[in-house]
C-alpha cells in the first residue's frame, strides 16, 4: 500500500476513535462536572506518569527494533512486556508509599480513588507498547478498530458504573481499567493472527538492546509525558479541582484533535527505518502538508470552540473556552515536532529527541512558574504553547544541521505538495463512498 493510501486510512480511522474518544470524555464531563473531572485526572497523571518511568523507553524502543528487522517482532514484543510487568511492580510500590504522604497532589482525590489509578500503571503501558507494534506493522486499520471498541466499552462501563450506580471517580477509573485489559487482549490476538506472534525463548543480548536504546530514549520518553502534563502537575500542587478540571478539559480536547499529525506519523515510521537515506524528501513534504491541515484546524477549533464546548463539556466547563484559544496554535507546533520525532527516532538518533523535548518542557515549565503567580490558571495554556514551540524549533535546527535542509526552504510549498493533496482529498472521499 502506498503512503498516501496509508495515511488515508490511517486518518479515517483516527476519525472515528477521535469521535468514540470525545464521547467517553463528554460522558465524563457531564457525569462528574469540573471538580470530579479535577480529581479523575489527577488520579490518571499518577498511573500515566509512574507507568512512563518505570518503561524505561522501552515500548518506542521495541518498536524501532521491530520495524528495522534487528529483532523479530515476538522477541521484541515479549522482551517489552517483561521488562513492563517487573518496572510496573515497582512503580506500584513507590505509589502507594506516595498516596500516604502529606504532598498537595494527593488532596486533590481520595485515597480509594489514587490507590485505583495504580492498577493503570502496567495497562496504559500495555496498551501503548502493543499498538507502536501493531502500527509498526502497518496494521493501522487494525489499530483503529480495537481502539473504537476500547472507548466504546469504556463508555458503557461509565454509563453504569458512573451514571448508575453512581461510583462517581472510581468507577470512571474502574472503567478505563478494565477497557484497557480488554485491548490489550485484543491487541494480543491481533498480533497473533495477523503478525505471527508466537512465545519465543528470551535471551540477556535481547534485553540488552531494547534497554540500551530505551535508556537513550528515556529522557525524551520523560521529558513528553510531563511536558503535556506539568500544568496539571503544577495545578495539582496550589489550584482547586475545579480549576484543574477546567485545564484538563480544554487540552485534552486540543491535543485529541491532532489526528492528522498521528495520521502522517504512524505509516511514515517504517518508511524511514527501512531507508538508509531516511526518506529525507518525504520527511519535509509531510511537515509541509501537516503545518497546513493544523492551522486549519486551529482556525476552526477557535471559531467553534464556544459551542463545542458547550455540547460536549456542557456549560460548565464554558470557562474553559478562553484556554482553548490559547492551545489552539499548539495544533500546528505538536504536530510538526511529531513529524521530526518521528525522523529522529527510526534513524536512530534518540538523544536529538530528548534534547528537543527536554527543551519544550524546560520552557514550559519556567513559563508556568513565571505566569502561575500572575495570571493564574490561563498560565497553565500559555505555558504548555510556549513548550510545544520551544520543542519544535529545537527540532528544526537539529534537523538543518543532521540533513542540511534549511527551515526556510523546509517549509516552503511546491506544486508537488497541492498534487498530493488533491490527490488525497479524491483518495478519502473514494474510501467513503465505496465503505
Amino acid at each position: 500500500m502506498s503512503a498516501r493510501k496509508e495515511i488515508t486510512v490511517v486518518f479515517i480511522t483516527k476519525i472515528m476513535v477521535l469521535a468514540a474518544h470525545l464521547g467517553v470524555q463528554s460522558m465524563l464531563a457531564w457525569m462528574l462536572g469540573p471538580e470530579g473531572r479535577g480529581s479523575y485526572a489527577v488520579c490518571m497523571l499518577l498511573g500515566t506518569v509512574l507507568g512512563v518511568v518505570f518503561a524505561v523507553g522501552t515500548d518506542r524502543a521495541a518498536q524501532y527494533y521491530a520495524i528495522s528487522g534487528k529483532l523479530s517482532l515476538s522477541q521484541a514484543v515479549w522482551v517489552t512486556l517483561v521488562i513492563t510487568l517487573l518496572g510496573s511492580g515497582i512503580g506500584v510500590i513507590l505509589g502507594a508509599a506516595l498516596i500516604q504522604t502529606p504532598i498537595g497532589f494527593f488532596k486533590k482525590a481520595t485515597p480509594e480513588t489514587f490507590y485505583i489509578s495504580l492498577s493503570l500503571i502496567p495497562l496504559l503501558v500495555l496498551v501503548v507498547t502493543l499498538q507502536l507494534q501493531l502500527s509498526g506493522m502497518r496494521k493501522f486499520a487494525q489499530v483503529g478498530i480495537v481502539l473504537v471498541c476500547r472507548n466504546l466499552f469504556c463508555g458503557l462501563l461509565i454509563a453504569l458504573l458512573v451514571g448508575s450506580l453512581g461510583f462517581g471517580v472510581k468507577g470512571a477509573l474502574l472503567a478505563q481499567a478494565i477497557s484497557a485489559l480488554l485491548t490489550i487482549a485484543l491487541f494480543l490476538l491481533v498480533l497473533r493472527t495477523s503478525c505471527g506472534l508466537t512465545f519465543v525463548p528470551l535471551k540477556w543480548e535481547h534485553f540488552h538492546l531494547i534497554l540500551k536504546y530505551g535508556l537513550r530514549y528515556y529522557p525524551a520518553r520523560i521529558g513528553h509525558i510531563i511536558d503535556q502534563r506539568v500544568g496539571v502537575i503544577v495545578l495539582a500542587l496550589f489550584a482547586t479541582r475545579k480549576e484543574i478540571g477546567f485545564f484538563t478539559a480544554a487540552s485534552a480536547l486540543v491535543l485529541r484533535l491532532g489526528i492528522f499529525s498521528q495520521s502522517i506519523e504512524a505509516p511514515l515510521s517504517p518508511r524511514i527505518a527501512s531507508d538508509p537515506g531516511g526518506r529525507i524528501k518525504l520527511v519535509g513534504q509531510c511537515i509541509r502538508l501537516l503545518f497546513l491541515f493544523a492551522s486549519l484546524m486551529a482556525i476552526v477549533l477557535v471559531l467553534v470552540s464556544y459551542p463545542l464546548v458547550k455540547i460536549v463539556l456542557s456549560s460548565a466547563f464554558l470557562p474553559s473556552v478562553p484556554l482553548i484559544w490559547v492551545l489552539a496554535p499548539a495544533l500546528v507546533f505538536h504536530g510538526t515536532s511529531k513529524i521530526l520525532l518521528s525522523y529522529f527516532r527510526a534513524t536512530n538518533r534518540p538523544g536529538l529527541c530528548s534534547f528537543a523535548i527536554w527543551t519544550g518542557m524546560i520552557a514550559n515549565s519556567l513559563a508556568l512558574i513565571f505566569l502561575y503567580p500572575r495570571i493564574g490558571l490561563p498560565s497553565a495554556a500559555w505555558a504548555m504553547l510556549i513548550g510545544f514551540t520551544g520543542r519544535t524549533l529545537a527540532l528544526l535546527v537539529s534537523y538543518q544541521l543532521i540533513t542540511g535542509k534549511q527551515v526556510a526552504d523546509l517549509l516552503r510549498f511546491r506544486q508537488d505538495d497541492f498534487l498530493i493533496i488533491k490527490k488525497a482529498f479524491s483518495q478519502f472521499f473514494n474510501y467513503v463512498c465505496i465503505r
